[in-house]
């Protein structure tokens, strides 16, 4: 598994983002852009919003003019999806720039703080404005970007149950599946040790799962969005010699919740339930729930919810107590931690 916390967070996301402020403002002022008039150039389209400001100019042209073509509902879905994960991103990278600022010896940049921070509000107050226009035209719930197919249409739902022995499940495709059975032996190669990965375009509901394994993590979350898994159970009863073994690990990924589901992983030597993003990568867990479960104890940490993420965390569970902590969380992380209950025994 990945290493678990960022060592060297940097500042050049949020630096991206100067000047953006007049230019999303502007750009708010209708439902889409103007065309320019002969001979005029267009309005340059402003930097560092992950391209969320072409991409509403291109929907408004299309799904917001007078006669919208076929396809918006799906689009304005899935543009609903992006920028869901668009606004998470901004809200981490204004936290990320207080905290390197407010160091003993800050870069020289840090004296345009307060420039940035206003910049990076402006950045979500504009993707707010955005979704709200889509919303009031389309009546359609987020879904993610990836799960679309190479022409725009939706890919085919995946239902029925799943069974595998010594692989990993991958998940990358929107699904209505009963139930995933994954079993990890101690034979299984290392690069098939996570039970279940759910992947870019893994999207939908997945009634059960039951993971048994005895080498790595038993269930990964990568990059996918709006997501539930309505019940089940996740066992580690080994784990290879160089394994970070959790339960769940979400490193990735938007509104992925897991309900009634029972983790005993009593080899895992990092967490029962662990977010955080990778070092280095842009994309940051959002909304990674457990509801309603039992979580074991563990040789590390319960749950351990990290700094580099948002809107995580565990509701209205039991935890049991690990070696280390319960519920351990990163410096200055926000997590969810509400209604659980904490027996001595378990």
């Amino acid at each position: 598994m990945s290493m678990k916390l960022r060592s060297k967070p940097v500042l050049v996301g949020a630096l991206i983002a100067v000047g953006l402020g007049i230019a999303l403002a502007v750009g708010l002022r209708g439902g889409h852009r103007t065309t320019p008039g002969a001979g005029q150039p267009p309005a340059p389209v402003p930097r560092g919003d992950g391209g969320v400001t072409r991409a509403f100019e291109r929907f408004a042209d299309r799904c917001l003019a007078g006669d919208p073509s076929a396809g918006c509902s799906h689009a304005a879905a899935v543009l609903l999806g992006r920028f869901a994960i668009a606004e998470g991103r901004f809200s981490v990278k204004a936290r990320r720039l207080v905290r390197i600022c407010a160091k003993a010896t800050p870069p020289r940049r840090c004296s345009q703080k307060h420039a940035l921070l206003a910049d990076l509000s402006t950045l979500e107050a504009a993707v707010r404005k955005y979704a709200s226009k889509v919303k009031a035209a389309y009546d359609v719930s987020p879904i993610a970007p990836s799960s679309v197919g190479p022409r725009g249409s939706p890919r085919g739902t995946l239902t029925g149950s799943v069974v595998q022995t010594d692989r990993t499940w991958v998940c990358n495709r929107p699904v209505r599946v009963d139930s995933v059975r994954v079993t990890i032996t101690p034979n299984t190669p290392r690069h098939q040790g996570v039970g279940i990965r759910l992947d870019a375009g893994c999207t939908g509901t997945i009634a059960s799962i039951h993971v048994v394994t005895s080498i790595g993590d038993g269930v990964d979350v990568h990059a996918a969005h709006d997501l539930t898994i309505d019940g089940g159970s996740i066992v580690c009863n080994g784990r290879a010699a160089e394994a970070h073994q959790d339960g769940i690990q979400a490193t990735a990924g938007a509104n992925v919740v897991f309900r009634r589901v029972t983790v005993d992983c009593r080899t895992a030597n990092n967490s029962g339930f662990f977010v955080n993003a990778i070092p280095g990568s842009p994309a940051v867990p959002h909304r990674i729930l457990f509801l309603d479960g039992h979580i074991g104890p563990t040789l590390g940490s319960t749950v351990f919810i990290a700094r580099h993420q948002t809107a995580s965390g565990v509701a209205n569970s039991v935890l049991c107590r690990s070696r280390y902590t319960t519920f351990r969380t990163g410096p200055n992380a926000r997590a969810i931690n509400r209604g659980n209950s904490f027996p001595r025994k378990c």
